[in-house]
């Protein structure tokens, strides 16, 4: 089994890498891959991608990542803004929807536009989640959440935390075919008057390391369950194939 991590900013790849052990894959690929050597799973091989920040970058490594390794599954780790009263920050969130809120066509139909951008990604088989998860739709955009436009996200597609890549990482795997998980920690808080980080940076730096510390302290303990519930799919899927058919 392959299990593709992929970590989109700078600044959270360069705090996975300190906070975990691994190994150069390709030191001449578009995009940095390395291996997971802190984490041992029988028979799984762990490769974590680099994409860079925002939707351009997160869609090519997502299909860069597909056609290298065939991976049985894409978890993308990272951080997000939080939408003040609809999440708690620094928590924990999966990705149960994703829209590409920033899709703008003024020729056609503008809804249509956004749900060909939007995902739906199955959770079920995931469930139980570990206490500190919770189910979020997560909107992205090439741009910063405006506070602005927080309440349109809100009444528009019941947004919880917006950012750069979800989007179009859950998009790219719809469309390849490929089981995706996207789990975001909440890096900084965003209201309808201001951004906490927007005027002071070190909040997005400190609440990346936070955040990125308890990814990789759940990390360990998500990708076994992710291994079991994978393989009970697989098998459940096998005693099908082999059950007789009736006209």
């Amino acid at each position: 089994m392959t299990i593709v991590i992929l970590i989109c900013s700078r600044t959270e790849w360069c705090v996975f890498k300190n906070l975990v052990e691994w190994r150069v894959l390709s030191e001449n690929d578009a995009f940095e891959t390395i291996e997971l050597q802190s984490i041992h799973l029988s028979g799984v091989s762990v490769i974590c991608c680099h994409s860079g920040w925002g939707k351009t970058a997160a869609a090519a490594a997502t299909q860069f990542v597909i056609d290298r390794f065939r991976p049985d599954l894409i978890l993308n780790l990272g951080t997000c803004g939080g939408i003040q009263g609809r999440v708690n920050p620094h928590g924990l969130y999966l990705a149960a929807r994703t829209i590409m809120y920033d899709i703008v066509d003024r020729m056609n139909d503008q809804d249509n536009a956004l749900l060909y951008y939007s995902s739906e990604i199955t959770l079920d088989w995931l469930k139980p989640f570990p206490d500190q998860i919770r189910e979020a739709t997560i909107v992205s955009a090439d741009q910063d959440l405006d506070p602005v436009r927080v309440k349109e996200l809100i009444r528009r597609f019941d947004a919880h935390c917006a950012d750069w890549e979800s989007a179009s990482i859950s998009w790219v795997c719809a469309r390849s075919g490929i089981r995706c998980l996207i789990l975001r920690g909440v890096s900084d808080m965003v209201s309808t008057l201001e951004g906490e980080a927007y005027a002071d940076a070190t909040v997005f730096n400190s609440g990346t390391d936070k955040v990125m510390g308890k990814l990789v302290h759940l990390l360990k303990d998500l990708l076994k369950t992710i291994v079991n519930r994978l393989d009970c799919i697989v098998s459940a899927n096998r005693e099908n194939d082999r059950l007789p058919r009736h006209s």
